[in-house]
């Protein structure tokens, strides 16, 4: 659930993200950290000790 929210947040609210931080989710640098951090965030909850 919570991987599926942080990729449909971020393209849900693609444009009031780009107009708050001034970051455009729909180039492909931008979407690439995203999913890079997406996953970082996901592997740290399932390999938690």
């Amino acid at each position: 659930m919570t991987l599926s929210s942080l990729g449909y947040y971020i393209v849900s609210n693609r444009f009031k993200l780009e107009a708050t931080f001034g970051l455009d989710f729909g180039l492909d640098a931008e979407r690439d950290e995203i999913i890079r951090i997406s996953a970082e965030l996901l592997l740290a909850y399932l390999l938690r000790r």
